[in-house]
């Protein structure tokens, strides 16, 4: 058996620089040496790869260095100490809008759209954040082009231009994207929670900024504020980098040395004196908020200590798996079976350094409702479970053993977002120790986790409803949503009769076995007959032990009609809820479980960190083959089904979009048919179909990885026997592709939104090889020139993209713009104009910067397959798609031999739409 076991390094502080001189004053050294002691310990995973070290450069900037030989893209993210809570009083959004202007040109590289053409043209990405404390700025782009791109960001923080003119701009471009995310839910519920938290606090504050709050006061330009903000926060010492790349530690250590060093130390380390958020008159209170889409929610909100130390992220995250169990005897369980709830999921939210909301949030039914009594009640005496079951090192135990499997089995190639949380962690963390995931657990706290019940009693208590039919009178400032805050007069009285359990164990979880001697196929393999197929591939990375399973369901009957297309949707979801047990056990051990329809039927699929077992395949079968969902469960499924066809403002227009476009090239049954649809169908019709589901059928098999050649026989056995056999006569169909429209189309389509939008999705009539290659290196080249365009030099809007987009595994080109201010025929004409100017410039490119960028697409695209979980949806998309198993060698292959003159005439094709499709949607109010 594997033991697990914590690696451990140990590293000295870095404290010299190049040769750089020291620009720290003496003070401030003393504050960074209490912060980060000479010794520091990076604990990782057994299954991690990667090398870690941490330094410091001379100037006080804290550097965390992350070595993985398997990289192909290089990620650079630097956490500055300084977040929207340090915005002037008088002026909300300044630090926001610092985030958009530090890309706008430096003394080093003056252009305004410079660092993005640059990470653009390479096939890189790059993007940034503020939040309470902390702004974070981050790219990632392949590896040849790293030192370059360090180049251009490290000059950004050592010397913004910071143009008055292109920050007036910018400004507009802020606001643009505040009235973007006007109708979003979380952002409208925050900003009346905020009311409920001390005015003295700093989390009071508008956290985005607009075109109102962003204005020349009195006694400050918005300007010369701008220029204050950047000068008092953004100096070396209240900043974090994390770098991450193939490269060694070493090589990573002095490309940070030489391009981050003449950031200046400003001797100012960042501090907010933040008060206690809540005083007595905002505890115990009911708010009643209305919100833009029909949602019905109760959330349960307590001010909880901070859960960012170890220990009491254990503690934290220990309350939240107790309150999400859906096993039989959870709370959960309970209110569903009463029909009270659709859903319940806990979570924690930081207010500030030393203070956490704790969340309890209920999806209501309509009896919900009318019965919150009842569920307040029904959680305190589940919470009364955990006070006297719960605080034992026997149940810590179970929820740590699975930690401590997903910190340990953890092999993936990290991500730019875990890149980002590593240096936004390391901003605020108090070593000895630093541990590389947050999946780690410490050891059982019994005195912080009374403390934290304690945090949770009824006095404390906040409750927040949601529901469309109320008509509060108070309206927020910023948003306009509706809302009413009075006290609450519900009590609890005593506990329920009834016989809470805590979660146990899940079965499904199991040690890693170094070698269990099995048998493994080295190839991969095919075994077909009329109703089963068989398909099993290696692992893209030898030695892997990821494990994936899918297993594809098509019937003649899903796809015949649109309504059978929407009974299959109903299908579908009644088994994702009818799952819904068994995919939190699956979760507990580690293992990802999840059901979705397919054009022509449904595939459930399994994914583990370790090798697969039987037992799980055999539960899978047994929910899919023995429907048994309640009477309540079938009706709130139906309900639920048809909400989703009804529901369209709560939406983004851009996902609007999106659902026309997928209503026209068939891929989703449409909308407004499948909800009158659903009004006229009887359950008899349901069991009908549900019955002659597998009459007429073909059950596919998809293996990858882990799986052992003795594992893969019996498992097809077992499915065999269990669905194959229930088929009456096989049947198959060639892969479904999307229907576009024989000649170029455009539609339509009317929101409750204020905004303009345009969705524009051009492909070749003709899909193969080359065209797939050239259209990822078309999509590569036009995304930096198209939102420079309309996002820096004529800004239209906040959302301005253009993107290499996929349906039903077929590429397409996809534009995008949505505008406060522009009509769609403007926008059509200003993205036409575009296209046509971008060919004169395309022509123009030289061959050497060519070919560079032509390698740097592929190393972008091959970074897809590098952790398993991709590499498998790759695998599995193809082959369901009717692709070769070398089809992504095979468009790298076709994509190196393509020449300026041959992307050119392709582009000039798809644009002027010669023997290509164009399919433009439009949104209009």
């Amino acid at each position: 058996m594997r033991v697990f076991r914590c690696l451990l390094f140990i590293f000295f502080v870095s404290t010299s620089a190049c040769g750089a001189k020291a620009t720290a004053s003496a003070k401030s050294e003393v504050e960074l040496k209490a912060t980060f002691p000479g010794k520091i310990s990076i604990i990782k995973g057994d299954a991690d790869p990667a090398d870690y070290q941490l330094i410091t450069l001379e100037n006080g900037i804290k550097v965390l260095l992350v070595s993985d030989s398997r990289a192909k893209l290089a990620t650079a993210s630097l956490s500055v100490a300084a977040g929207y809570f340090h915005d002037p009083n008088n002026m909300a959004g300044v630090a926001h809008l610092l985030e958009h202007m530090i890309s706008k040109g430096s003394a080093r590289y003056p252009g305004v759209s410079t660092y993005r053409d640059f990470i653009g043209k390479v096939g890189g990405g790059a993007n940034a954040s503020t939040s309470r404390e902390v702004t974070n700025y981050y790219f990632y782009v392949p590896e040849l082009a790293f030192e370059q791109a360090l180049d251009r960001f490290s000059a950004q923080f050592e010397s913004p231009v910071l143009s008055k003119e292109t920050m007036y701009k910018e400004r507009q471009v802020v606001d643009a994207e505040f009235r973007l995310k006007y109708q979003d839910s979380y952002r409208r519920n925050r900003e009346v929670i905020r009311l409920t938290v001390s005015k003295k606090h700093p989390f009071r504050k508008f956290s985005t900024g607009n075109i109102q709050s962003l204005q020349d006061t009195k006694n400050a330009t918005l300007h010369q504020t701008l220029k204050d903000f950047y000068h008092q926060y953004y100096g070396s010492e209240n900043m974090v980098l994390a770098l991450h790349s193939a490269k060694t530690v070493e090589e990573m250590s002095q490309l940070a040395k030489r391009y981050f060093s003449q950031i200046k130390n400003k001797g100012k380390l960042t501090k907010v004196n933040t008060i206690i958020p809540t005083t007595k008159k905002h505890q115990n209170v009911l708010i009643k908020i209305q919100p833009n889409a029909n949602q019905q929610r109760l959330t349960m909100n307590f001010i909880v200590p901070s859960s960012a130390a170890p220990k009491k992220s254990s503690v934290a995250g220990f309350f939240t798996w107790l309150f999400d169990s859906n096993q039989p005897g959870s709370l959960q369980y309970y209110l569903r079976s009463k029909a009270l709830i659709w859903s319940l999921k806990s979570s924690t939210e930081p207010v500030d350094e030393h203070y956490d909301f704790f969340n309890i949030e209920f999806r209501l039914t309509q009896a919900g409702l009318q019965s919150t009594d009842k569920i307040l009640t029904a959680t305190y005496s589940y919470l009364t479970t955990i006070q006297s079951k719960g605080l034992k090192l026997r149940q810590f135990s179970i929820f740590k053993q699975m930690k401590d499997k997903q910190f340990h089995t953890t092999e993936e190639v990290l991500s730019g977002e875990k890149i980002r949380n590593l240096s936004r962690r390391l901003l605020r963390a108090n070593p000895p120790q630093f541990f590389t995931s947050q999946d780690h657990i410490s050891s059982f706290d019994k005195m912080s986790s009374m403390n934290f019940i304690d945090a949770l009693s009824p006095e404390n208590l906040r409750v927040i409803i949601h529901a469309k039919q109320f008509e509060p009178g108070k309206i927020e400032n910023y948003y306009g949503t509706r809302y009413e805050i009075k006290p609450l007069k519900w009590q609890f009285k005593e506990a329920l009769d009834y016989q809470f359990r805590l979660p146990d164990k899940s079965p499904y979880l199991t040690e890693l076995v170094e070698d269990s001697g099995e048998e493994y196929f080295r190839k991969a393999k095919l075994i077909q007959s009329s109703k089963f197929v068989r398909r099993y591939f290696p692992s893209m990375r030898p030695g892997s032990q990821f494990s994936a399973i899918t297993l594809f369901v098509d019937s003649a009957l899903a796809n015949r009609t649109d309504k059978n297309r929407v009974l299959n949707h109903l299908w579908v979801t009644r088994l994702d809820e009818q799952l819904r047990e068994l995919q939190q056990l699956a979760e507990w051990a580690l293992i990802d479980l999840y059901v979705n329809t397919t054009p022509s039927g449904f595939h459930v699929t399994m994914t583990s960190p370790d090798e697969l077992s039987e037992q799980i395949l055999e539960s899978v079968l047994q929910e899919i083959l023995f429907p048994s969902l309640s009477p309540n469960k079938m009706l709130s499924t139906f309900q639920h089904q048809k909400l989703q066809y009804k529901t369209q403002k709560n939406m983004r227009v851009k996902d609007i979009l999106q659902q026309q476009q997928n209503e026209i090239l068939r891929v989703v049954p449409r909308k407004q048919f499948a909800y009158h649809f659903l009004d006229q169908v009887s359950q008899e019709n349901y069991r009908k179909f549900l019955k002659r589901y597998l009459s007429k059928a073909r059950v596919t098999s998809v293996f990858y990885g882990n799986i052992s050649a003795g594992k893969f026989k019996k498992m097809n056995i077992q499915i065999r026997k269990k669905l194959v056999n229930k088929i009456r006569t096989p049947w198959y169909r060639k892969p479904t592709s999307p229907q576009w429209p024989e000649s170029s189309l455009t539609s339509e389509v009317e929101t409750e939104h204020q905004d303009s939008a345009v969705s524009i999705a051009l492909t070749s009539k003709n899909h193969n090889v080359d065209s797939e290659a050239k259209i990822r290196l078309l999509s590569s080249l036009i995304k930096a020139p198209f939102f420079r365009q309309f996002r820096t030099e004529n800004p239209l809007g906040y959302s301005v993209s253009v993107n290499h987009k996929t349906v039903l595994n077929e590429s397409y080109l996809h534009f995008f713009i949505q505008s406060p201010d522009t009509d769609i025929h403007q926008l059509f004409g200003e993205i036409s104009r575009f296209k046509k100017n971008y060919l004169n410039q395309l022509k123009q490119l030289k061959t050497d910067e060519f070919e560079t960028i032509k390698q740097l697409v592929s190393t972008r695209y091959s970074a897809r397959a590098l952790n398993e979980a991709q590499a498998f949806e790759i695998v599995k998309l193809n082959f369901r798609s009717g692709k070769p198993l070398d089809y992504e060698a095979k468009v790298f292959a076709a994509l190196k031999q393509i020449t300026v003159n041959e992307l050119y005439r392709y582009a000039k094709a798809l644009f002027e739409n010669t023997d290509t499709v164009s399919l433009q949607i439009a949104a209009s109010q």
